[in-house]
């Protein structure tokens, strides 16, 4: 068994935060853009869990890493920091997003609760008084869709962005006998 865990000593190259949060804020901006784009174009988005939002955030999280790999001095990689850097693009976009939901469902366009509401009736449930009304809440939505949603498909991206762009291995590091 010990020969399955090793202990991994890894390199951090770069300032993988505070380009996380610059990367995940726009990529958030982008995000909203798209589903603001659609509006404008007569076509609001179906859900908040819409497929064309999940490609920006793909296409945004494996070119954000791509550019922080090569913005790099040395330009050397490792999974982790590639995974920390895809994380931190996630959580900040989904803030934004989720943020950018919560004022179009509540201002911009607040017929898409009753859309999304409608969406989630039409599938039978038995449904209490006070889930009818929460479905009316874009704060629900933003937190449901907007934030969660989205955070948890940018970490599954994050991680399959890394193993693209990696190109440094983490050494194993020797366990000191005593």
């Amino acid at each position: 068994m010990r020969r399955l865990l090793r202990r991994y000593e890894s390199t951090i190259y770069g300032p993988y935060r505070a380009k996380g949060l610059l990367f995940g804020a726009i990529l958030g901006v982008l995000m909203a853009l798209y589903v603001q784009v659609r509006h404008w174009m007569g076509s609001p988005v179906a859900s908040p869990a819409d497929l064309g939002k999940d490609a920006v955030m793909l296409i945004g999280i494996i070119a954000g890493s791509w550019y922080y790999r090569h913005t790099l001095e040395s330009q050397k990689v490792t999974l982790k920091e590639l995974m920390l850097l895809g994380i931190w693009m996630g959580l900040s976009s989904a803030v934004v997003y989720g943020l950018y939901v919560w004022l179009y469902c509540g201002v911009i366009y607040p017929e898409m609760t009753d859309h999304f509401a409608s969406k989630v009736l039409e599938t039978g449930a038995d449904i209490t008084a006070e889930v009818h009304q929460s479905l009316h809440n874009p704060l629900n939505w933003a937190i449901v869709y907007g934030m969660l949603q989205t955070a948890v498909t940018s970490i599954i991206v994050a991680f399959f962005s890394a193993l693209i762009w990696r190109n440094e291995k983490a050494p194993v590091k020797e366990k000191k006998k005593s």
